[in-house]
Parts: structure tokens; C-alpha cells; sequence
């Protein structure tokens, strides 16, 4: 596998099928349009809204709060697996020359593979949730009895803790690639997904590291400036002789409407592209290259 390559392709197809940053963008739609509302719900409610909330206990508006936050994050995780299963079908369509991708044909794909991409997904995570409780309360227990002793010893197991992450994720999510370019059944997926792994170990980590710190680092340095009007209200205390606690939130309401689409826009194109990346990488692991027939050449002279 050629991981230039596998990156230029990713490139080439997260710019041409834009349907692709659709799809990368659907998780972070609710959370896109919560943030400006969420004001009306945060510490700040009685100062945007003076005696609106008197009727009503402080714990019962933290209630609101705290039910819609967690209503978003539910209503999220189907939109998240949603779109990523409709990149991995996007990308594999598009890897068989289809020239146009159709939404109708691409939500028929999500139909057809959803229960199996679900259980790829389901097994990884529980699978990971079993093996982490347990080193997790380990650490907690050797910890107390220890009074942090433990801890500081352990501490560096948890560096451990990104290459393998790294290699789970890269797992999982050529798994689910594997269910939707050669419809293997759950187990079929993650079987030839493992052999796949360990034959092409080193450079399957080596393109881990390129996506997700190549996607973080451009992150850290986009994301800081359309999130920053979530923290104007906090700002407010110590500029007060200048601007208004109410006149802060009023602002950061206005400039997260403006923020949250770029946003969304963001995050859907990073998205994309790292799926993308993952689903090539298991095209270019698995499918052989096309070679051209021999011409023959006849000398008439």
C-alpha cells in the first residue's frame, strides 16, 4: 500500500463528491444549533431573561439544561453512524467509477449494510469497554491504597494508551469498510480486517498517525476561534464597566449564529476525509491494480 497515494485519493474524492461533507457533518448539526440556545439554559439565563425564570427552581432550570445536553448527545450517536456508513458506501461507489453519487442509492446502501456495520461497531466498542473497566479500576484501587504512589507508577501504561487506540480505531473502521466493499458478514469483516493488520501493520499505524494527528493539529488551530464566542459571557465579569453581562451573551448568541455553520462545515470536511482515508487504504490493501493488456505491435515494414 502506497499511503501517498491513499492520501492523495482521499484528498481528490473529499473535494469532488461534496455529499461527502453532508454526510461527515450530520453529528455536529444539533450541537450546532444548541450552542446559541443553550444560553437561555446556562448561568446565565437570569441575566438575559430577568425574572422569566422566577416561577421556576434553580435545579429544575439545571433539569432543562442538563435533559437537552443529553438529548442532543443521544440524537447525535444515529446521526454519527449514519454518516460515516453512508461515507464508506460513498467511497466505494465512487471507487467503481460511478461518476455521480445519488442520495437515494447511497441510503439504500446504509439500509442494506446497516445491521452489520452496527455490530462491527458494537463489538469494538464493548470489546474495548471490557478491557478498559477493568485496568481503569485497577488503577483507581492501587491508587487509593497506594495514596497517588501507584498512579505516578502507572502513569506511564498510559502512553501505551494512543498506539493502541490508534490501532483499535484503524480496525474498526476498515471492518466496516470490509462489510461494504465485499458484504462480509460481522465476523467475516473483522477476521480479514486482523489479517490485513498484522500483515500491514507498520503502515497502517504510520497512516493512524499522518490522519489523526494531521486532523488535530489542524483542529487546535481552527476550531479555538469559532468556539471562542461560547466563553464571552465569562468575559464579561471583568470587562462589566465597559460592556453589559446581558449585552456579552446577546453577542456571543449573534457570532455562535455565525461560527456554528463553519463549524459544521469543519468538522463534516475532517470527518470526511478520515473516513475517506480509511476506506481507501482497505480498497488499496485489497483490490489490484488493473494492468493494462499487452499491445501487440506488428512490423509491416
Amino acid at each position: 500500500m502506497d499511503i501517498g497515494e491513499v492520501l492523495t485519493v482521499s484528498f481528490q474524492k473529499t473535494w469532488k463528491y461534496k455529499l461527502f461533507w453532508l454526510f461527515g457533518a450530520l453529528p455536529f448539526v444539533l450541537n450546532a444549533f444548541y450552542m446559541p440556545v443553550s444560553q437561555f439554559v446556562s448561568p446565565f439565563n437570569e441575566v438575559l431573561l430577568p425574572g422569566f425564570f422566577e416561577p421556576f427552581l434553580s435545579w429544575q432550570v439545571e433539569l432543562v439544561g442538563n435533559l437537552l445536553s443529553l438529548g442532543v448527545l443521544f440524537l447525535s450517536i444515529p446521526l454519527f453512524f449514519f454518516g460515516m456508513l453512508a461515507l464508506t458506501t460513498g467511497v466505494v461507489r465512487a471507487e467503481n467509477r460511478e461518476a455521480r453519487l445519488l442520495l437515494g442509492e447511497l441510503m439504500q446502501d446504509v439500509l442494506r449494510f446497516f445491521w452489520r456495520a452496527l455490530g462491527v461497531r458494537a463489538i469494538f466498542f464493548f470489546g474495548t469497554m471490557a478491557i478498559l473497566f477493568p485496568i481503569l479500576f485497577m488503577g483507581f484501587f492501587v491508587s487509593a491504597f497506594t495514596m497517588g504512589l501507584g498512579a505516578l507508577c502507572m502513569f506511564p501504561l498510559f502512553f501505551l494508551f494512543i498506539p493502541v487506540s490508534y490501532t483499535i480505531y484503524a480496525l474498526m473502521e476498515m471492518a466496516e469498510a470490509a462489510v461494504v466493499a465485499d458484504d462480509l458478514s460481522v465476523m467475516d469483516a473483522i477476521s480479514k480486517t486482523w489479517m490485513l493488520v498484522k500483515t500491514n501493520f507498520l503502515q497502517l499505524f504510520l497512516l493512524a498517525v499522518i490522519v489523526y494527528m494531521g486532523i488535530s493539529l489542524v483542529a487546535f488551530i481552527v476550531l479555538p476561534p469559532l468556539l471562542l464566542p461560547v466563553y464571552f459571557p465569562f468575559f464579561s465579569v471583568f470587562i462589566e464597566n465597559v460592556i453589559s453581562a446581558r449585552d456579552a451573551i446577546l453577542i456571543s448568541m449573534a457570532c455562535l449564529c455565525i461560527s456554528m455553520p463553519l463549524y459544521v462545515l469543519f468538522q463534516g470536511v475532517m470527518l470526511a476525509l478520515q473516513k475517506t482515508a480509511w476506506t481507501q487504504a482497505y480498497l488499496a490493501l485489497t483490490r489490484k491494480p488493473v494492468q493494462q493488456a499487452p499491445v501487440e505491435v506488428f512490423n509491416v515494414g
